[in-house]
């Protein structure tokens, strides 16, 4: 495909800001190591693709987006909507598979696709920008990954107040559910914290641990646990920490390969940008974010993602109700 100028545009609003910031520029043609990209990028990564990024390279960030200025481009990556059977039955493989060996912890896809109609766009990302103040929401367009449009409320990798911090995030839970966190969640939790901070211990980082505790977004609750990392200029390798810390098992599983096995032989789809992860590299700092409560914007239809963490204690019904729970996040502002 024959790259253009200024082909790839990137719409998107940090945590806890009130402006909506705006990039456009010439996408990257293939993935690359996110320590050989610009100063100054936009940055997004595919699942299970470690340190490997489309970089959309930029001289500076407006702050007064001009939404005609911009056509999306659309790329046809046949979703099938799979169906709840479809789901359930992935469901009772995974738990067999776990019940059998070593995999502790598998987390399982879901795609549902609505019709486009009279969709716009910017028109969504303007009220998940408004309904979700603490995620953060983007609308980007590449010829490499077509049209995506999400709110997520999971840091990779975040600086601030010249701190870097990571978290670990699991469980889920509506906001107006009652009763305490079951023991499956709590422990699914655990396994995040405790694989996040042996990779930090790993690339020999010293931080602050804060968690668990409660996170809210939008109806959704979830458990989450802060690292606030204290010597980030002592890393050695920025490529090497973030290939260890995705995916992580929030997204795909414990242990991280046995996981990752198993979805690329179960799950029935390509997850392309879902549970990758996407965001800013400005001065050279990072502000990277989990792909989730997504949509890829196809020919026809609009294809939502949301995934459940599976373990040998899971009910298929729940856990395919927490996707359905998790997808219309975005899907109640079509």
């Amino acid at each position: 495909m024959k790259i253009k100028e200024n082909n790839s545009f990137a719409y998107f609003r940090i945590p806890n800001s009130s402006t909506v910031q705006y990039i456009e520029g010439n996408c990257s043609k293939t993935l690359l190591n996110l320590g050989s990209t610009k100063t100054n990028s936009f940055l997004i990564s595919p699942f299970n693709k470690g340190n490997l990024v489309i970089e959309i390279p930029f001289d500076e960030i407006q702050l007064e987006p001009n939404y005609s200025k911009q056509s999306h481009q659309i790329i046809n990556n046949s979703y099938n909507n799979l169906g709840k059977d479809y789901y359930l039955n992935l469901v009772q493989t995974a738990i067999k598979k776990l019940k059998n060996n070593d995999l502790k912890k598998v987390v399982l896809a879901n795609t549902k696709n609505c019709l486009k109609n009279s969709f716009d766009p910017k028109k969504l990302f303007e009220k998940l920008v408004e309904a979700y103040p603490s995620a953060f929401v983007y609308y980007i367009s590449t010829p490499l990954t077509g049209t995506w449009i999400g709110a997520s409320p999971e840091p990779l990798i975040t600086y601030a107040n010249y701190l870097h911090k990571t978290v670990a995030l699991a469980g889920t839970r509506l906001k107006n559910a009652n009763g305490n966190w079951s023991e499956k969640e709590i422990i699914e939790q655990k396994w995040v914290s405790e694989y996040i901070y042996s990779i930090l211990k790993k690339h020999q980082l010293e931080f602050k641990e804060n968690g668990p505790f409660n996170y809210e977004t939008g109806e959704l609750i979830h458990l989450k646990t802060e690292f606030e990392i204290e010597n980030w200029e002592k890393l050695v390798s920025t490529d090497a920490l973030i290939s260890d810390l995705n995916p992580t098992p929030a997204t795909a599983g414990f242990p991280k390969e046995d996981s990752i096995q198993f979805i690329i032989e179960n799950e029935g789809f390509e997850r392309n940008l879902y549970t990758g992860y996407i965001g800013l590299k400005q001065n050279n700092q990072l502000n990277l974010f989990v792909n989730l409560r997504c949509l890829n914007v196809g020919q026809q239809n609009l294809t939502l993602f949301a995934g459940a963490g599976i373990t040998e204690d899971s009910i298929p019904e729940k856990e395919w109700i927490e996707t359905q729970n998790k997808m219309m996040a975005l899907e109640k502002y079509l």
